[in-house]
């Protein structure tokens, strides 16, 4: 074979293998990535909850149900990851217990309240039962007096400090009531632990952003 051709064919593939790392090198830092490209389109000096960042101060209404009021201050801020779906978290102090709000933003910005951490023993589900709601993607229980039903599951990634170098995945269960007002949430981590927690859906008026950070 031509010497000048099997030149020009070397170079090619070089070329094919340099586009195609670059390619996969590319594809992985965006799967790696934590920031929903929906929070950059949000000014960072805007006095909202998706920009409260650790020392941030955010007053909570619950007059509606529970009649407590305070304010929170954050002590941490994580995200989450599952798929293209972002979710974070804020957890704060309000002077007498831990609290964390979970908000994700979709059409418009959905709030949830941690109510109670539980135990998968709390519920009248088993492991199992986890298992084959799963591969039947339907299921529910009784809980706290309501119904919950299975509404979603799948892998997911949670990282620390919004710190897109230390993710910790983890397999998710996810129930909600029919209105959609209350979610339990079952997370499996790699050392087989479940954490439960017991939530509630809030209004976005419940929540009033007093400074974005310390």
């Amino acid at each position: 074979m031509d010497p000048v051709i099997i030149i020009i064919n070397v170079a090619a593939l070089g070329i094919i293998f340099y586009l195609f790392r670059l390619s996969r090198k590319r594809k992985k830092l965006e799967a790696s990535s934590t920031t929903d490209k929906r929070l950059e389109t949000i000014p960072k000096d805007e006095i909202r909850l998706e920009n409260v960042q650790v020392g941030g101060v955010v007053h909570v209404s619950l007059m509606e149900d529970s009649y407590e009021d305070y304010d929170l201050v954050i002590t941490q801020k994580n995200s989450y990851r599952s798929g293209s779906d972002f979710w974070y978290e804020l957890v704060g102090d309000n002077a007498r217990a831990q609290v964390a709000l979970e908000f994700e933003l979709t059409d418009s910005l959905l709030i949830t309240i941690q109510m109670e951490r539980l135990k998968l023993q709390d519920l009248p589900i088993s492991r199992s039962d986890l298992d084959q709601i799963d591969q039947n993607e339907s299921g529910s229980f009784d809980f706290d007096e309501k119904n919950f039903s299975f509404t979603d599951s799948g892998e997911a990634s949670f990282y620390k400090n919004c710190n897109d170098k230390q993710a910790e995945d983890f397999y998710y269960w996810e129930f909600k009531t029919t209105d959609g007002k209350y979610i339990v949430s079952c997370e499996q981590w790699d050392d087989g632990s479940i954490d439960v927690t017991y939530s509630k859906a809030i209004p976005q008026s419940s929540i009033e952003v007093y400074s974005l950070k310390g």
